[in-house]
């Protein structure tokens, strides 16, 4: 719907939507400066734009067609999700074994009961974010500006859909600067004139230097002991409950980290970040992220767990078959669930 009004009417207001209409979607829709706007991060709107713009020539509403576009979009993602996955894998197994593993991250985690299934605010946010990643790991001493740049506005897309991937940026930008730091300066410039252009865009829109939804206050109120065991081991939400195999991924990436500098480095994917944003997301007041199957709000740091998985794989040449046959075993537990 705000990709309609923005290729209709060249705005985010949704004033143009009768309020009876507008009244069905209760919690999204948000009343700012006498306007009306949707509540929610503007990244994936903007970014469906010229779906939507297709769409529309084709004779097709959102306010009746909304349903069926999304997933069509949603399959998209996912298609370029898996891609993406699988490439990663490939920096580091043989084809197969990225074929294998890239199958079970899907179907056996968050993406397959949340991304898989409409198009949240997490599809576009996991795609840009593990592509900036891939960017990373794959150039580690890139020759000219391009790489970097895209590097940086993949980061400031992840974090424009998803206001909690700011937290992947500085351990991205500081392991890319271990590898190079004029590159990695680069990333960081282009990230930050993007976030600035942002900023005063919304100064421009709201009067506030970020939208409500941008804000830091949505950490406060939170009850943290219960959000964060919650998030890792409960019934319904627990990470660690759904996707088992990644318990056994992280105590292996803690251990070789221990014995391994570059994988000391690479901790600060795959370990760091996660840690941080378990930890960020146990401060929300709404920990448990409403009507949804699984760990939804732990959707934004796979990449990351992902990332050790495939080095853990690939570590672990000499000992890998028992290894594979917890990880299958247990990840065949989370394909069921």
């Amino acid at each position: 719907l705000v990709s309609q009004v923005i290729v209709q009417h060249g705005t985010i207001k949704l004033d143009s939507y009768e309020k009876e209409f507008l009244g069905t979607f209760a919690h999204q829709i948000h009343q700012k400066n006498g306007h009306t706007y949707n509540y929610f991060p503007l990244g994936t709107s903007v970014l469906s734009t010229p779906f939507v713009a297709i769409a529309n020539a084709m004779g097709y509403d959102m306010i009746r067609d909304e349903a069926n576009t999304q997933l069509i979009l949603t399959a998209l993602a996912a298609l370029f999700i898996t891609i993406i996955l699988y490439k990663t894998a490939r920096l580091y197994l043989k084809r197969i074994e990225s074929l294998l593993l890239a199958g079970l991250c899907w179907f056996g985690s968050s993406l397959a009961s949340t991304v898989g299934t409409a198009l949240w605010s997490h599809d576009f946010a996991f795609l840009f974010s593990s592509t900036a990643i891939l960017l990373v790991l794959r150039h580690h001493q890139p020759k000219g500006l391009l790489v970097p740049a895209l590097i940086g506005l993949s980061l400031f897309l992840a974090y424009l859909c998803r206001p909690t991937l700011a937290l992947l940026s500085p351990f991205l930008l500081l392991y890319y600067a271990l590898q190079s730091k004029k590159s990695a300066l680069l990333a960081a410039a282009t990230l930050g004139l993007l976030l600035l252009g942002f900023i005063a865009w919304s100064l421009q829109e709201f009067a506030q230097i970020l939208p409500d939804y941008y804000l830091p206050k949505r950490l406060e109120g939170g009850d943290f002991p219960v959000a964060l065991y919650g998030n890792l081991l409960s019934p319904a939400r627990g990470l660690l409950i759904f996707s088992p195999f990644l318990l056994i991924s992280i105590l292996l990436t803690i251990g070789l980290t221990i014995r391994n500098k570059t994988l000391a480095k690479l901790s600060l994917i795959s370990l760091a970040w996660p840690l941080a944003h378990l930890l960020s997301v146990s401060q929300f007041p709404h920990w448990w992220a409403g009507w949804s199957f699984g760990a939804r709000l732990l959707v934004d740091a796979l990449p990351g767990l992902f990332v050790g998985l495939f080095i853990c794989m690939a570590e672990l040449r000499q000992r890998r078959n028992h290894v594979y046959a917890a990880v299958i075993i247990s990840g065949l537990f989370a394909i069921y669930i």
